[in-house]
């Protein structure tokens, strides 16, 4: 490529509408760009009409606003090729900002702002997708208390399983089969299985405010009442204790899972699967 077209070049060759900025190959025709930046003119007998920079396909008028540069609606009549759009926002990457319309609201200091105010005005700013949001840091861990869990049994039923977690699969590995573990009451609400216990590190300073859903779409946000029964069990502030059903078959292929939402986090779902050692 030669050179680059101009707005007084496309205008003396009598163009209808034009790309200012297009590619020119070195026989001096216009490159087929379509990735090229350009301005469109409505009539270039009237340079007061140059109306928009548009790039390929599309235009975010919403973008753009206050630019200072508009599309008529003639132009925009003309433009077959191009559709405008008006999308609520374009959501944040770990390498891209998103574009939102609403506003976001934060409260006001009372004085000079505080770091829990700047925490504040960033977690509601990923929430948005105007940052990128913070990951969940999973691992899984034995709980270093079992003798607290609910039953003997669960404790003993836990002690057969060697616990991993990669590619977003947490492995119980189990020293046994399934039916070799101990049946375990968990009273009326929760049944008799054969119930095992570990512990699940979500990589935040506290599990307070995390919501947990499992793969039957029910859901609970854990209170302090999650974190007390993980600290009785010698777990840290950012881990719960999660109980499974091992005899349930959908453990055995690997088709349970849940899902961690929580203010500013990107949602992680962990799929989980139980694997016996046969004798």
């Amino acid at each position: 490529m030669s050179t680059i077209i101009t707005k007084e070049v496309a205008w003396k060759r009598g163009m209808n509408a034009l790309y200012a900025g297009t590619p020119l190959d070195a026989d001096g025709t216009p490159v087929n760009d379509e990735t090229a930046v350009g301005i469109l003119a409505e009539d270039l007998k009237a340079p007061d009409t140059l109306a928009k920079v548009l790039t390929a396909g599309e235009w975010d008028e919403d973008a753009h606003t206050g630019s200072g540069i508009t599309i008529s609606d003639a132009v925009k009549q003309k433009l077959t090729g191009i559709t405008f759009s008006r999308p609520l926002r374009r959501v944040a990457t770990a390498d891209r900002a998103g574009v939102v319309r609403q506003g976001v609201n934060v409260a006001a200091a009372t004085g000079s702002p505080t770091k829990a105010n700047f925490n504040s005005l960033l977690t509601a700013l990923k929430n948005a997708g105007i940052l990128a949001p913070d990951e969940f840091n999973v691992s899984v861990l034995a709980v270093p208390t079992p003798a607290k869990m609910p039953t003997a049994e669960t404790a003993a039923n836990s002690g057969h399983a060697t616990l991993s977690l990669a590619d977003g699969v947490i492995t119980i590995a189990l020293d046994c089969e399934v039916s070799d573990l101990a049946d375990a009451d968990h009273g009326a609400s929760w049944g008799e299985h054969k119930w095992l216990g570990f512990g699940v590190r979500t990589g935040l300073a506290s599990i307070v405010g995390v919501k947990f859903t499992d793969d039957t779409g029910a859901s609970a946000t854990m209170a302090s009442g999650d974190a007390s029964e993980a600290s009785d069990l010698g777990l840290s502030a950012g881990d719960f204790v999660l109980y499974i059903k091992a005899d349930q078959e959908e453990y055995l292929t690997g088709s349970k899972c849940f899902t961690l939402e929580a203010d500013g986090y990107a949602p992680v779902t962990v799929s989980m699967k139980i694997t016996e050692t046969t004798t």
